[in-house]
């Protein structure tokens, strides 16, 4: 499916560059290895955004606002999430490089994916906090595999602009790899 797109504007590029920075950070942070982000992108688009090359595991997000809730995702290729996962239960190298490969996920690494995806809210939180004053927040709403091809399971309208971020980045020594943040536009950008 083709996704219709607006060109970048300046206050969807900054709220792009911030959330990335913010997300990247703090888990860089936790996991105590370097997460370099090369390039960030923000369009507006009008469906989803599928999962492109590969598994990714869709960190569910929730932006409110005024009351009401807006469902987005961040999608993060599969191996780059068990590695994030598997830092964050501080398993040596050796074990995390193994843990990229895996298919099947047991319930340790599936509740330390949950933790990963508290994390990014909570880094997504303060900067929709922040760059609004308090009128938004965010909050994690669980995580989900995506298989290459599908879009990111989360509640939204055909048709509704969606902000589609897109972040290259590499993960300590592993290869560069991109992560898409998704969610409807109005439910990011507060109104002044």
């Amino acid at each position: 499916m083709s996704t219709a797109a607006e060109p970048q504007n300046a206050q969807d590029v900054a709220l792009a560059n911030a959330l990335v920075e913010r997300i990247t950070t703090d888990l860089a942070m936790i996991c105590d290895r370097a997460f370099v982000v090369e390039s960030v992108s923000a369009e507006r688009a009008t469906a989803k955004t599928p999962a492109v090359g590969g598994v990714h595991i869709s960190f569910k997000l929730e932006v409110r606002s005024d009351g009401k809730g807006y469902a987005g995702a961040l999608m993060v290729p599969l191996p780059e999430a068990l590695a994030l996962a598997s830092w964050l239960m501080m398993l040596p190298d050796e074990t995390v490089a193994k843990n990229r490969e895996l298919a099947e996920l047991d319930r340790t690494l599936k509740d330390a994916l949950i933790e990963i995806g508290n994390l990014i809210a909570g880094a997504a939180d303060a900067v929709v906090r922040d760059r609004s004053g308090g009128r938004l927040s965010a909050c994690a709403k669980g995580c989900q595999g995506v298989r290459a091809g599908q879009n990111p399971a989360f509640e939204y309208t055909s048709g509704e602009p969606l902000l589609v971020v897109r972040a290259k980045g590499r993960l300590h020594d592993f290869p560069a790899f991109e992560l898409v943040l998704q969610a409807p536009a109005h439910a990011l950008v507060a109104p002044a």
